[in-house]
């Protein structure tokens, strides 16, 4: 997807790996749009073994997902 224009910046939004014994977990942090500091962390992961988590955060449970016009939509719900 390809901006025409800088979008308008809603919420910080880390991604990295995190090393557990010999495995490399990669994941994104949102922080909160209301209160970072206050509300609470949750951590999800759907699929199983060798399966992504990809489909949970674009198009369920991210701060944004697609919408069939080629743009974003802020999901008011995550």
């Amino acid at each position: 997807m390809r901006y025409e224009t800088e979008p308008k910046r809603v919420f910080s939004a880390y991604s990295g790996y995190i090393d557990v014994e010999a495995r490399h977990l990669f994941f994104y942090f949102f922080e909160s749009r209301r209160n970072p500091d206050a509300d609470d962390v949750v951590f999800w992961t759907n699929g199983g073994p060798g399966a992504s988590s990809s489909m949970g955060l674009f198009m369920e449970l991210g701060p944004c997902r697609p919408t069939s016009a080629n743009t974003t939509e802020t999901n008011p719900w995550s």
